[in-house]
């Protein structure tokens, strides 16, 4: 999109924004709301660094932390959720508490007690369950089992089992270790690892699961041989994977761009024949950050491509959160023969402590954690394209090209017009779209349409009717 566009569409939602407030009487200044919060599992409780970019130190704020913390914090909005590295046991806590209040629940591990957990999520969308990702720990053995599970949170009672909680079983990946859970829009998405008795002629695969759902999961696209899926996110209109590629000597890192709603459409935004890729974290505002073996870089949505290259001294950077800007990390090296860690801000280095102090990080954004929208497209024939209906009586097709533009994202498709869904109009949905205006546009040869439209926030549909008109001649 020309930079002038963008500058056009700014200005609009500033003014929209302005008026909006201005209909109830208020005004932007008066919209204070309590500083984001960055949060890390403390033994049993959260410690939590409020406005954490205006900190002198990071450390300061997490100078209580003891060793063993926990993994895998993850919110439904309300609460924060998190698992003991040491005992298994799982924690709530309320985010309006800000980490206090915390207490025990049940989230596994439900296969038996020689499984672990290597995954745990919980959604806006659907708040008051939490999904988890089980592998067996069997040693060298060649077929470890692993499951994705559905749980309502419940307290902690002795002796409870999953079944017992009303856990289900979403399903079942044979020896295919599951590294990522992401929900967006209605679907749960899920990044695999390669078959542990082929590792090297297997390759990983991103699945495609209702989250409410039982053994419907399917498979939502395959990488080339070698590939293991190591995370998942979504933003900008697309799902992001960070994926790696073994060759038995070294990793080559890939980083890609799927269409949400399409199978089989993934393609490549990055490619690094030197480094593993590892994790990944959206920002809301167009960046998505890279974590990678040997550097943290970061993305832009909009063209899809990386450039930037923000840290190259610290290595293993398996854990990053983002969110208006700002990323936080953690990462590891070696100094005078012992392997440290350090948690960042940006590019900054905060604090530095021994490797088994690692922290587990999750941001709360000051206006609370929400989801992203997404807009509806349809593009009937009617009026004058009414008599494009004779292509389609007589088994044509017509292929039109649909196009998505705002601030950070960028989204083509292609549908077919004579293909229509119970009499109705081929429709085709745009989600994981950042809250703002959209440029929104439909191209068959000789006819053209478009719209300006306003994508909210929190699982919002936008429905979006397209009128083609014929084109002006020259």
């Amino acid at each position: 999109m020309p930079q002038s566009s963008l500058n056009f569409m700014r200005a609009l939602a500033g003014i929209c924004l302005a008026v909006g407030l201005s209909a109830w009487g208020l005004s932007a200044r008066a919209q204070t709301l309590p500083p984001g919060a960055l949060w890390t599992p403390n033994g049993d409780k959260m410690s939590v660094c409020q406005n954490p970019s205006s900190q002198k130190a990071i450390g300061n704020c997490f100078s209580d932390v003891t060793y063993p913390g926990g993994s895998y914090p993850t919110t439904d909005g309300v609460n924060v959720y998190f698992v003991s590295t040491t005992t298994g046991v799982g924690y709530s806590c309320p985010v309006s508490q800000l980490g206090g209040s915390c207490k025990k629940i049940r989230v596994g591990p439900f296969g038996g007690n020689n499984f672990s957990l290597t995954s745990l999520y919980a959604s806006v969308e659907y708040p008051g369950y939490t999904w988890h990702a089980e592998n067996e720990n069997c040693g060298d053995c060649n077929y470890p089992q692993n499951f994705i599970w559905r749980c309502p949170v419940v307290d902690w009672q002795e002796g409870q089992s999953g079944a017992s909680i009303g856990c289900e079983q979403i399903d079942y990946s044979g020896n295919r270790r599951i590294n990522a859970l992401v929900i967006n829009n209605g679907w749960l998405y899920a990044g695999l690892d390669r078959e542990a008795n082929r590792p090297n002629d297997s390759t990983g695969l991103i699945w495609r699961c209702s989250p409410m759902g039982k053994n419907d999961c399917s498979n939502f696209n395959t990488p080339s041989n070698g590939s293991e899926v190591f995370d998942l996110a979504a933003g900008a209109g697309f799902l992001w994977a960070a994926l790696t590629k073994y060759d038995g000597k070294n990793g080559k890192g890939h980083l890609w761009r799927c269409d949400l709603e399409t199978p089989d459409s993934c393609n490549s935004a990055a490619i690094d024949d030197n480094t593993d890729f590892y994790s990944l974290a959206y920002d809301g505002q167009g960046t998505l950050f890279l974590g990678t073996k040997n550097y943290l870089e970061s993305c832009d949505t909009y063209y899809g491509n990386c450039k930037t290259k923000i840290d190259k001294t610290w290595t293993s950077w398996k854990e990053l959160v983002a969110y208006s800007g700002d990323v936080f990390g953690v990462a590891e090296k070696t100094v005078d023969k012992q392997t440290v860690q350090g948690t960042f801000y940006g590019a900054q280095q905060y604090s530095q402590a021994a490797a088994q102090n690692k922290l587990s990080l999750i941001y709360i954004p000051s206006g609370g954690v929400g989801t992203l929208g997404s807009a509806r497209v349809q593009v009937p024939l009617t009026g004058v394209a009414a008599q494009l209906r004779k292509v389609c009586e007589g088994n044509g097709s017509l292929t039109t090209k649909l196009t998505v533009r705002g601030f950070y994202s960028r989204i083509d498709r292609t549908v077919d017009l004579c293909k229509t869904r119970d009499g109705q109009p081929r429709e085709l949905t745009f989600s994981a779209l950042d809250p703002g205006w959209y440029s929104v546009s439909a191209n068959l040869g000789r006819y053209s349409a478009s719209k300006t439209i306003y994508v909210r926030k929190d699982m919002k549909v936008t429905d979006v009717s397209l009128k083609l008109r014929r084109r002006k001649s020259n």
